[in-house]
């Protein structure tokens, strides 16, 4: 983790069967908004948002890297290129 990155954050679904094994294979996602990392400390980080979120992210939810894309909207967004 560093300071400065984007992320993306998920709430998590409903799970995902294999349908051979009926065994939980993943769960559906949504995204809920993005932010950017502030501080990083050896076990935790903190950020702040950098959109508006559709929820407040339940506990548990999903924080990953933003992809390119989010950030090419996020650049968009604020009228850069």
């Amino acid at each position: 983790m560093t300071r400065g990155a984007l992320m993306a954050v998920y709430s998590k679904g409903d799970p995902i069967r294999d349908p051979a094994s009926g065994d939980i294979i993943g769960s559906t996602e949504t995204k809920l908004g993005l932010i950017r990392v502030s501080d990083v400390a050896a076990r935790m980080s903190k950020a702040t948002p950098v959109t508006a979120f559709s929820m407040t992210p339940p506990v548990g939810s999903i924080v990953r890297l933003a992809s390119a894309e989010d950030a090419k909207a996020l650049d968009k967004a604020a009228g850069r290129k």
